[in-house]
């Protein structure tokens, strides 16, 4: 058996630390031991692929995790599942883009001037939706600031 540090692995891309386990990072999300989420510290059992509480998956990204932190900050309810307009645990939060197209395009990353990342919290049951802005450019602040309202061009919001 061969044996390579921990360093390495990460790397790697292979593993990603969790507390004094190692979590998979790949195509399943099973794990065979019981974990803790990474966003809600919930220990959540190795049956489970998403975390009770939070609905975060075992082994995703970190734009996952900043998602599920601020889904339970919008939490309008005791649970952060818990949709205010049916009742039933059913909220999931996703981004308008995928975060990776949104910031890294071609080798020295992409310039963004005015286009918003934005986080849609929706419930699988009924309609509710609602938008938060998760990463405003600071040429898009300056104008907000300058001239006291947003861009009104569809064209300039791509940008």
């Amino acid at each position: 058996m061969a044996f390579c540090s921990l360093r390495s692995l990460i790397l790697a891309n292979h593993f990603l630390p969790v507390n004094m386990g190692v979590i998979c990072y790949g195509e399943s999300a099973l794990v065979d031991y019981n974990w803790t989420c990474l966003v809600c510290n919930l220990g959540v059992d190795k049956s489970c692929d998403k975390c009770t509480r939070c609905g975060y998956l075992a082994g995703a990204n970190s734009y996952e995790v900043d998602a599920r932190n601020i889904l339970i900050k919008n939490s309008e309810s005791e649970h952060a599942l818990d949709c205010p307009k049916c009742a039933e645990r059913h909220l999931d939060i996703k981004y308008n883009k995928e975060p990776q197209k949104y910031y890294y395009i071609g080798f020295r990353g992409r310039q963004i001037l005015f286009e918003i990342l934005y986080l849609n919290i929706f419930c699988n049951k009924c309609s509710y939706k609602k938008e938060i802005e998760f990463d405003v450019p600071v040429l898009r602040k300056l104008f907000r600031w300058i001239m006291k309202r947003d861009i009104q061009s569809e064209r300039l919001k791509r940008i």
